[in-house]
């Protein structure tokens, strides 16, 4: 499938973006493919992309436990982007999956662009955290080690930065 029409399919993309934003997301993807057991992301890991997944089922474990599972549609690795924290999951493919890889050179002119997206990742990154916090409970960094990203607005970062405030004991991917 072709990017655009994936990240224009998928409504928390397509509400917050324009036509111009989704094209500048989707020029700059990487397709890439995984296979079964292989990972797309390593707990402690620095995170320097996000991963919209195009076909495919992947699952999420902190340590040897498995803590969600994501599917076609679904994206992750958006809060270590944002934070700069390591990533705090493993996230490997359960049967072959296709992914776009989003780089933060590519995202950071379209967030710069669009507060309506960094407010809806931020608005993301807090429903993971609370699901996530009623699953799994494990240490991270104190929030006032967090090192925004250079393309995250203050009143986003606040919101960032309060998501991670929840994180003590927590996960993110």
């Amino acid at each position: 499938m072709d990017p655009r029409e994936l990240l224009g399919m998928i409504a928390f993309f397509s509400e917050a973006l324009n036509g111009d934003e989704i094209f500048a997301l989707a020029s700059g993807a990487e397709r890439r493919t995984f296979n079964p057991g292989e990972a797309m992301v390593r707990e402690g890991e620095p995170g320097e992309s996000m991963f919209v997944i195009e076909s495919g089922q992947v699952a999420v474990k902190v340590g040897s436990e498995t803590v969600t599972d994501l599917f076609a549609g679904d994206f992750l690795g958006e809060m270590s982007l944002l934070t700069g924290a390591p990533r705090n999951a493993t996230v490997t493919a359960v049967e072959p999956v296709a992914a776009y890889e989003i780089r933060k050179h590519v995202l950071a002119p379209v967030l710069a662009g669009s507060p309506t997206l960094v407010e809806r990742l931020a608005e993301t990154m807090e429903k993971r955290q609370i699901e996530l916090d009623r699953d799994v409970r494990v240490h991270v960094e104190p929030p006032a080690r967090l090192r925004p990203s250079p393309f995250v607005s203050a009143v986003s970062m606040t919101r960032v930065q309060a998501v991670a405030c929840r994180q003590r004991g927590s996960v993110t991917v």
